[in-house]
């Protein structure tokens, strides 16, 4: 259980039916092609859907309570009883309702973002802190402005640390994920060319990631690519933590051995064994060193998280193919800063194994 229903009429203060009874909320609905007992519906308007259509379909599936837009009419089908609280715009309840539940949870909420690297950072992050923290992360691509609220949604309640993973294509949309969130530290992995056909310039993306400062909470850490120039005067502010592998970092990293499964770095005087190939993937790892620093953690739990690393799908897998060939796959998303990464790692594979 996440809610009862009479917890949300403190937040939705316009409501009809048996909004003020005792009735358990278990999850979230917004697909109403899948069975959701004891579940609150939120109806999403798309560009080209309107969820508020399938109201009767949601209670067949498992809805005990729905939000509702204002302006959308409520089908007269609906029991009388049904708990329904009215908003002017779904969406933004949602992100409301995620906010809420932050408040009644309070994990330490971990903020990535970045043009490349953010999904593979975010399985670090929660690969480490698991080891010491109960920890829910985003899963797939819910990075956007209704799956960060679904994720925090489906976090149970005795998460310790959640972790969330901030994406964009416009600027302004990192800025609302942020203060949806409120993150107690952040991660800005990179500045690639990613949208760049929205943003015009990578200026213009430095900018953008930067907005995740925008809800960081009072005392919290912005650990950044400190060998990117564009975020130089970032690198200044006294919450910045920078990594990289240019002199004059405060993590600054040593490789001292890269092969086709594993990277050995030193950082801090500090050796890690990471079982993933590549500099990026290293500078990765070492902004989520300093982040589990900051967290308490010791040196053996960090070790502990990278050994037990299991990251989401397409990224850098590896198959046989045909007449001894090897197939990767590193599909999930490419741009190019991305694409000269994995080349620069199958540049220096050895083996097809």
């Amino acid at each position: 259980m996440i809610f009862e229903v009479h917890e949300l009429t403190t937040l939705f203060t316009e409501f009809r039916g048996a909004a003020k009874d005792r009735i358990s909320i278990n999850e979230i609905m917004t697909d109403t092609r899948k069975d959701s007992k004891q579940s609150f519906f939120v109806p999403i308007i798309g560009e080209s859907f309107d969820a508020h259509q399938f109201l009767s379909e949601a209670i067949k599936k498992g809805a005990v309570a729905t939000l509702w837009q204002k302006d959308r009419e409520l089908p007269a089908m609906i029991p009388t009883d049904f708990p329904v609280f009215f908003v002017e715009d779904t969406t933004k309840g949602l992100q409301d309702l995620a906010s809420f539940y932050l408040q009644k949870v309070s994990p330490k909420v971990i903020g990535v973002t970045g043009s490349n690297g953010k999904t593979t950072t975010k399985d670090m992050v929660a690969s480490v802190l698991g080891t010491h923290y109960i920890t829910h992360k985003t899963q797939g691509n819910f990075n956007n402005h209704i799956g960060l609220p679904l994720t925090v949604l489906s976090m149970s309640q005795d998460t310790e640390v959640l972790v969330l993973e901030m994406g964009m294509d416009q600027a302004g949309e990192i800025s609302v994920l942020s203060k949806i969130a409120h993150p107690d530290h952040a991660i800005i992995t990179n500045i690639g060319e990613s949208h760049i056909e929205n943003l015009g310039t990578r200026e213009a993306i430095a900018e953008a990631k930067l907005e995740i400062t925008d809800g960081l909470k009072a005392g919290g850490r912005i650990i950044i690519d400190g060998d990117e120039a564009l975020l130089s005067n970032a690198k200044k502010d006294e919450a910045a933590i920078s990594c990289g592998y240019n002199e004059g970092n405060l993590y600054t990293i040593v490789i001292d051995e890269l092969t086709d499964d594993k990277s050995v770095f030193t950082v801090k005087g500090q050796a890690y064994e990471l079982p993933m190939a590549g500099r990026h993937n290293v500078k990765n790892a070492t902004y989520v060193i300093a982040l589990a620093e900051q967290l308490g953690l010791s040196n053996e739990e960090i070790q502990q998280g990278f050994r037990q690393l299991e990251m989401s799908g397409m990224r850098f897998e590896k198959h046989a193919g045909l007449n001894g060939s090897l197939i990767i796959n590193d599909a999930y998303n490419a741009s190019p800063t991305s694409m000269k990464a994995v080349i620069e790692v199958v540049g220096q594979l050895t083996s097809k194994s």
